[in-house]
């Protein structure tokens, strides 16, 4: 997330916040209630909030929010640093349903020796297909930078009548 994204989402988040604080719902309860009640409808990480609130002023409650430090959207850095624990040409992966106290979104795991459980979280808004793929196997491909194009690593599904990429992400 570069640093206008945290500013951004920064700037979004706190008008929210305050919106839902003064709301006839929430007038006289703890602002925990509150931050309870808008990040557990929004499909981002502790560890995206932590990000985005480094460094300021102010205290944010963010218990229902996705558990961990995976981001929603992954990087192209994460996604090759998962492709390199397996060293190979692709990666098969696979397609389920994340469940947290209050959300259950589609997610994709995968297991590395070195590593352990992979897990990475993509939304609907990440990835809108991905519910089609629940419970079946996925790839990961890398494909190397040439001179006029980027590397890029795209998460691909298999249908009957070829490869549908569900997620993509470019060498930045």
């Amino acid at each position: 997330m570069t640093q206008r994204e945290k500013d951004l989402f920064y700037e979004v988040l706190e008008l929210l916040r305050k919106e839902v604080r003064t709301s006839s719902d929430f007038r006289n309860r703890d602002w925990k209630d509150a931050d309870d009640y808008i990040f557990s409808a929004l499909h981002l990480t502790q560890g995206d909030i932590a990000e985005i609130y480094s460094g300021r002023r102010g205290l944010v409650y963010d218990k229902s929010a996705i558990e961990g430090f995976y981001p929603v959207c992954p990087s192209y850095a994460e996604l090759l640093r998962l492709h390199a624990a397996y060293a190979v040409g692709s990666v098969t992966l696979e397609c389920e349903l994340y469940k947290s106290a209050l959300n259950d979104m589609p997610c994709i795991r995968a297991y590395s020796i070195d590593e352990g459980l992979v897990q990475l979280v993509l939304t609907s808004a990440d990835a809108p297909q991905l519910e089609e793929f629940l419970g079946e196997h996925i790839t990961l491909f890398y494909q190397p930078a040439r001179k006029w194009k980027a590397a890029e690593i795209s998460i691909l599904g298999s249908k009957a009548d070829g490869y549908v990429v569900l997620y993509s992400a470019k060498e930045e």
